[in-house]
C-alpha cells in the first residue's frame, strides 16, 4: 500500500532517511516542537490553577498517597494504587506530585498519538489528532482535577497502540501491566488491539502467540489484584451497581432525562459522533488507516460499561485516545483544524460553564477554518485527489503499517 521502502515489521522512525514519504511521516520540526512546549505548558499552567477536590475521587487519591496501603478505601479505589504508589515515591508534596503525574500522563498520551498518526497518515493529521486529544473532555477534566487516574492509563492506552503499531506486541503487553495497576479500566484498549493483532499476524500460531503476550500480563495483575490478597491480606470485595439501579439514577437527573443524554454525548466526544461511521468503514483493511480506524473499537467496551456506571460521560469520554487517530486519518482534511477548535470550545462550556470561553474558542475555530480555507485556494480539494478510501489509504499514508 504506497511506494515506500519500510520493510515489514520495521520501525518507521529506523527506515532509510532517503525516503522522503518516510521522512514526511516522521519528522519532528521546530513547529512541532513549539506545539508540545504550548501544550506543556497550557497544562501545567491549568493544573496549577483552583481545583475541585472534594470528598469524592481526588480526595480519596489523596488519601491514599499519604498512607499507601494503610487504610483499605472503598472498591474500586482500593484497585487503582499506581498513581498514588508513584505520587507516594515522588520527592514532592502529595497535590504537587499528582499535578506532576497528571502533566506526565496528559502530555505524553497527545504526544504519542500524535506519532502514531503522523506514521500513519501524514504530519497534518497527526497534529489534528494531538489537537482532538488537548481539547477533550478527558484531558480538560483531568487538568480540572489532577488528583485522578486517568492520565497515566490514557498514556498506558497510547502507548500499548504505538507498539501495537509496530507489531511489538510484547511491549504493548507491559504498557497494558502498567495501566492496570493504575486504572482497571485501561483494559477497554484490549478490544481493538486484539482484533489488530489477529487480523495482521500470519498463522493461527503466531496470532495465539502475540495475543498472549498482548493480553495475558494486564489480565493477570486485574486478577492478583481483584481476587487475591496480595495487596491487603484479604481478598477484596467489590462494588457492583445493578444496571436497574443506574438506569433509574440517570433518569432522575435534574433537568430531565434527554438533556443529561445531550450533556453527555457533547461530555464525552461532541462533534466526532457524527463522524465515527466514516472511520469505522476502513476497517475491513489491513493498511495504515485500517489501524486508525480499528481504534474506534474502544468504545464497544465503553458502551458495555455504561450498564454499571452512573458517570456516562467521563467513561464515554476515555474513548478519545483511540477515537482521535481514527477520525484525524479518515475525515476530510478541511474540516480538522475547525473540529479540533470547535472540541476544545465545547469542553470549556461543558466544564467551565463559562459561555464567553466557548465563543472566544468559537471565533479561533472560525479563524483556523477560513486560514485553511485561503491555503487552500489553487490546489485540488482532498476529496478529489482521494475520491476514496481505497486511494485514500494508498495516498495519504506515509508508511506503511509493520
Amino acid at each position: 500500500m504506497g511506494s515506500t521502502d519500510v520493510r515489514e515489521g520495521e520501525d518507521p522512525a529506523e527506515a532509510p532517511a532517503s525516503d522522503p514519504a518516510v521522512a514526511e511521516a516522521v519528522r519532528f520540526d521546530r513547529w512541532d516542537a513549539l506545539a508540545g512546549a504550548a501544550v506543556a505548558l497550557g497544562l501545567w499552567a491549568f493544573a496549577l490553577g483552583p481545583h475541585d477536590v472534594g470528598v469524592h475521587d481526588p480526595a480519596i487519591y489523596l488519601e491514599m498517597a499519604a498512607d499507601p496501603l494503610g487504610e483499605i478505601p472503598l472498591s474500586p479505589f482500593c484497585f487503582r494504587i499506581g498513581a498514588p504508589f508513584l505520587a507516594a515515591a515522588l520527592p514532592l508534596p502529595n497535590d504537587l506530585a499528582f499535578i506532576a503525574l497528571t502533566w506526565v500522563g496528559l502530555v505524553g498520551t497527545i504526544l504519542v498519538v500524535r506519532r502514531t498518526t503522523t506514521a500513519i497518515a501524514g504530519r497534518a493529521r497527526g497534529l489534528a489528532a494531538a489537537g482532538l486529544v488537548g481539547g477533550s473532555a478527558a484531558v480538560l477534566t483531568a487538568v480540572r482535577t489532577p488528583y485522578a487516574t486517568e492520565p497515566l492509563s490514557l498514556l498506558a492506552c497510547a502507548a500499548s497502540a504505538e507498539f501495537a503499531r509496530r507489531r511489538r506486541w510484547e511491549m504493548a503487553g507491559i504498557c497494558l501491566l502498567g495501566g492496570t495497576l493504575v486504572r482497571e479500566g485501561t483494559l477497554v484498549v484490549l478490544l481493538p488491539l486484539l482484533v489488530w493483532c489477529l487480523r495482521t499476524e500470519p498463522d493461527v500460531r503466531t496470532r495465539a502467540k502475540s495475543a498472549g503476550l498482548l493480553a495475558l500480563p494486564g489480565l493477570a495483575v486485574y486478577l492478583l489484584l481483584h481476587k487475591t490478597p496480595l495487596l491487603y491480606g484479604v481478598v477484596l470485595s467489590e462494588r457492583f451497581q445493578p444496571p436497574s439501579e443506574i438506569w433509574a439514577w440517570n433518569v432522575r437527573t435534574p433537568g430531565g432525562f434527554g438533556r443529561y443524554l445531550v450533556a453527555v454525548a457533547l461530555g464525552s466526544l461532541g462533534l466526532l459522533w457524527p463522524l465515527l461511521p466514516r472511520a469505522v468503514r476502513p476497517i475491513r483493511g489491513r493498511g495504515p488507516i485500517a489501524f486508525a480506524a480499528t481504534g474506534v473499537l474502544i468504545m464497544v467496551p465503553l458502551a458495555a460499561a455504561t450498564a454499571t456506571v452512573s458517570d456516562w460521560g467521563r467513561v464515554l469520554a476515555f474513548g478519545i485516545v483511540g477515537v482521535a487517530p481514527a477520525v484525524a486519518a479518515t475525515a476530510p482534511q478541511r474540516l480538522l483544524a475547525p473540529l479540533a477548535a470547535t472540541q476544545l470550545a465545547i469542553g470549556a462550556l461543558v466544564l467551565a460553564d463559562r459561555t464567553w470561553i466557548a465563543v472566544a474558542v468559537a471565533a479561533v475555530a472560525v479563524v483556523a477554518w477560513w486560514l485553511e480555507r485561503r491555503s487552500r485556494r489553487g490546489r485540488p480539494s482532498e476529496d478529489q485527489a482521494d475520491g476514496s478510501f481505497d486511494q485514500l489509504a494508498s495516498t495519504a499514508a506515509r508508511v506503511r503499517t509493520p
